[in-house]
């Protein structure tokens, strides 16, 4: 802190002062041990010395408490000066000592120390004078001759007053020069300290925005994260899902594929029975026995239809299961905002085929319907033929009326299984479709978790490095506060 104290123009003071008033009792003690001298050589009388010490030592005594009480006065000086005036006409006027003009030279030498062009003027003129005015009086005193030595003695004396008041002009041009040169300096630090404060307030502004930018990003992560999790839950839930909707499509196909053969036997006997109605009489056992094969045919098609009808409701379920999954997928998809719309565009694929499903699931729960009713007119035409074999002489039309009815039923059963296996194809397609999406969805999944991972990393770096540079930026204002203060 103390470092440079003496900048301060009020320090300066305090210090030149401290030095004149050593200087001043530097002299006095000077001339006191002069006038003891003279004392004891008999040419300065007792009376007189004692007065004279008495006057010097109050003098002191006074300039120190003006110094202790404020010791920056700035009329110390002038006291001293005016002290060592009035010493030196009383020695030069009492003595012969031709060095007492150095006294004026210790005053200007340290005048110049408070670089106050105006005091040191007023101190150099008033030396002079007393100078001038203490030698005139030697001179017609006839202490001392106006020889060529007094005279020159008189000539170095005002040449070393010059040279100090030159001394004075230069020490005082030099200061001020400096001076006005730190002061520009400073000055112009203090502009660029102005500069990097408000930089760096605007850096630290900067920083604190990323920081809490980075902080919502992060926290933004771990949400999309989570959520990515979980929409991989239900991806893996639903792929499960749909591997059992294929499970029960090939059931279906199988079923589909075995009633297509049974309604194409079937058929193919009431043909067969229909070209044999003349000879029906002759054949009525053979009939017998193929209306129980034909009985135990239904019974197996009644069979089969129940396992489809199951079979469609097992599909419709899984169907409004996937609806309620895409739907799930799409809410998620638009939390995620931009990172989610990859979701979004698959879980509408995903919905589409869901309700395609759901309509051929309807349509083939709609044929089931109508093949039981066809099954049970068959079932009925089966009974009649039964018991018109009994009396099949007397129900021959009957009878042919009934297989008639049968032919047609069995057409309209054969169409129904083709079209049944026509929509189990498609559907098949339609889930193979949501099985490949499901797949892409579930890598997708992987790789948008694997970059929130990457991405959640990063910021949290991003973070460590905000904090860092915020930390690094408080450091810069500190050290620009403390370069300020200096």
């Amino acid at each position: 802190m103390n470092k440079f104290r003496y900048n301060n123009p009020i320090e300066r003071m305090k210090r030149v002062n401290r030095v004149y008033l050593l200087a001043i009792i530097l002299l006095f003690s000077v001339l006191i041990v002069y006038q003891s001298l003279l004392v004891k050589e008999g040419t300065f009388s007792d009376s007189l010395a004692l007065y004279s010490k008495a006057v010097m030592i109050a003098a002191v005594l006074i300039d120190g408490i003006l110094f202790f009480v404020n010791k920056e006065n700035k009329y110390l000086r002038i006291c001293i000066t005016l002290e060592v005036g009035i010493a030196y006409l009383f020695f030069i006027l009492n003595t012969e000592g031709g060095f007492l003009g150095m006294a004026f030279v210790g005053v200007l030498g340290v005048s110049v120390l408070y670089y106050d062009t105006a005091y040191y003027m007023g101190t150099l003129v008033f030396s002079m004078v007393l100078y001038i005015a203490g030698q005139i009086a030697r001179v017609n005193a006839a202490v001392v001759s106006a020889d060529v030595n007094g005279v020159c003695n008189v000539i170095m004396t005002f040449a070393v007053f010059i040279m100090l008041y030159i001394l004075s002009r230069l020490s005082k041009l030099f200061n001020d020069h400096a001076l006005g040169a730190i002061e520009e300096q400073s000055e112009i630090q203090m502009q660029i300290m102005k500069v990097i404060k408000k930089e760096t307030n605007s850096s630290a502004e900067m920083v604190n925005s990323l920081y809490d930018a980075s902080q919502n990003i992060a926290q933004s992560m771990q949400t999309i994260s989570v959520s990515t999790e979980k929409i991989a839950e239900n991806i893996t839930e639903q792929n499960y899902m749909t591997q059992n909707i294929q499970n029960a499509i090939s059931n279906t196909q199988e079923y589909s594929s075995e009633m297509m053969s049974v309604a194409t036997v079937s058929n193919e006997n009431i043909r067969t029975n229909q070209n044999m109605m003349e000879t029906l009489k002759e054949q009525s056992e053979q009939i017998a026995d193929n209306n129980v094969v034909v009985t135990e045919a239904m019974e197996q098609l009644q069979d089969n239809v129940d396992k489809v009808a199951s079979i469609a409701n097992m599909i419709l379920k899984i169907s409004n299961q996937t609806t309620i999954l895409s739907l799930n997928a799409s809410v998620e998809s638009a939390r995620a905002g931009e990172a989610g719309k990859g979701f979004s565009v698959i879980a509408d694929q995903i919905r589409q085929l869901a309700e395609e499903t759901k309509d051929f699931t309807e349509s083939i729960t709609h044929i089931v319907d109508e093949l039981n009713v066809n099954a049970k007119t068959v079932v009925n035409a089966v009974g009649v033929s039964l018991k018109a074999a009994d009396s099949q002489n007397q129900m021959i039309s009957a009878t042919a009326d009934a297989f008639d009815e049968l032919s047609s039923n069995m057409n309209v059963l054969v169409n129904n299984v083709q079209e049944i296996g026509n929509r189990i194809d498609r559907l098949s397609t339609s889930n193979n479709q949501i099985v490949d999406s499901i797949t892409q969805l579930s890598a997708l999944s992987e790789e948008v978790s694997a970059s929130a991972e990457q991405t959640n990393h990063l910021t949290e770096m991003n973070v460590n490095y905000s904090r860092q540079t915020w930390e690094s930026i408080q450091k810069i204002n500190q050290s620009a506060a403390l370069l300020k203060n200096v």
